[in-house]
């Protein structure tokens, strides 16, 4: 415990020297030819549920600076309730804003409003799988009938659905070229991963795995890794008792999912990510960063905090952690993959994840 107060006291010494300059929230950046796509990290934050304060905020990494609310800077309005994620696709930003239960297709360079994407189902997750089509994971308007709705890129329409798992969740395009869908559960349970097939929209095989799977990555190796955050019983009905969370190594070439790591009940894993190689797992648990080998025999946590959401730059492998605040701005702290702290900025409230730009 001496370690972790020590580190707190150091990182605290740290924010005051290295905390970054931030504009007014509503004062634009000056952008290049290349806009916001230049040296940049987009920010979402969820906003107050059943308030629309959700925003897009915006890190330049050359300069430090940090812009707020940029939708509203370019359109004069809010972007809605609840800012769930962000996904680029060439110079295209599709930001997924589930309670208001569509999709604001942006210019990335500018964030200039290019379409609406109507009639989703509390959509939370979007994924370009071709140049033509992209998945919208979904919970459904009940949290418990979720889907995978298949947009149209060139129309902006949606041209079906594909039933799912309950709270279809995360998902990520492996190199097998089938689409891995971690099914979280919505206001239910669930402890499912599908993969679909992206010519047919079948589903091609379903693991059953620990409960609430919630994020994804593939390694090196091409193994589809999983990040479970167990079962806290919340409601009068369903499982009753605390079911451990932890990480699944999904080995599609023999179709088995492995428990590789297992945590202590209430302790799950959540935010799974890797490192520019692919060698390295990072996660969220039990008040902290922590980072797990591809063998599952080195688990270390490298930060203590309470963090909302976790990222790693693919161009420079630092990691960005969004620090809970409660409903105040939440403050970025930035990392060395080894848990060194960088340096921080202000982002939005309940800021939850990270896309990066080159």
């Amino acid at each position: 415990m001496k370690k972790i107060a020590l580190f707190i006291l150091l990182s605290a010494v740290h924010f005051s020297a290295c905390r970054t300059p931030e504009l007014g929230e509503d004062t634009p950046l000056s952008l290049t030819e290349e806009g916001y796509l230049e040296n940049g990290v987009f920010i979402t934050n969820e906003g107050q549920f059943q308030v629309s304060s959700g925003t897009v905020s915006y890190y330049n990494k050359a300069s430090g600076a940090v812009a707020y609310k940029l939708f509203r800077q370019k359109n004069n309005r809010d972007l809605g309730n609840v800012v769930q994620s962000m996904t680029l696709v060439d110079s295209f930003a599709y930001i997924v804003v589930n309670n208001a239960n569509r999709v604001e297709k942006v210019n990335a360079k500018d964030f200039r409003e290019l379409a609406q994407i109507q009639g989703l189902e509390q959509p939370r997750y979007f994924l370009p799988i071709s140049n033509q089509e992209a998945y919208i994971s979904q919970w459904g308007l009940d949290g418990l009938t979720a889907s995978l709705a298949i947009l149209d890129l060139s129309t902006n329409q949606i041209t079906g659905t594909i039933s799912t798992a309950k709270g279809a969740e995360q998902l990520t395009l492996a190199s097998d070229g089938r689409v891995y869908l971690s099914c979280v559960g919505g206001y239910s349970q669930e402890n499912k991963v599908q993969v679909f097939n992206t010519s047919t929209h079948y589903l091609d095989r379903e693991y059953t795995v620990l409960y609430a799977p919630n994020s994804l990555v593939e390694d090196k190796n091409g193994m589809i890794w999983v990040a479970c955050r167990g079962h806290l019983p919340y409601s009068t009905t369903g499982i009753q008792d605390t079911l451990a969370g932890g990480l699944i190594k999904i080995d599609p070439s023999s179709n088995t999912a492995s428990i590789i790591l297992e945590l202590e009940k209430g302790k799950g894993a959540q935010h799974l990510c890797t490192n520019r190689d692919k060698n390295q797992l990072y996660f969220t648990s039990d008040g902290g960063i922590w980072t797990c080998n591809l063998n599952g025999t080195e688990l270390n946590r490298i930060v203590a905090g309470s963090f909302y959401g976790l990222g790693i730059d693919p161009y420079t492998d630092l990691l960005y952690a969004a620090v809970y605040e409660g409903l105040s701005n939440a403050r970025v702290n930035r990392y060395e993959l080894a848990g060194t702290f960088k340096d921080s900025f202000t982002a939005g409230v309940f800021a939850n994840g990270f896309v990066f730009a080159n």
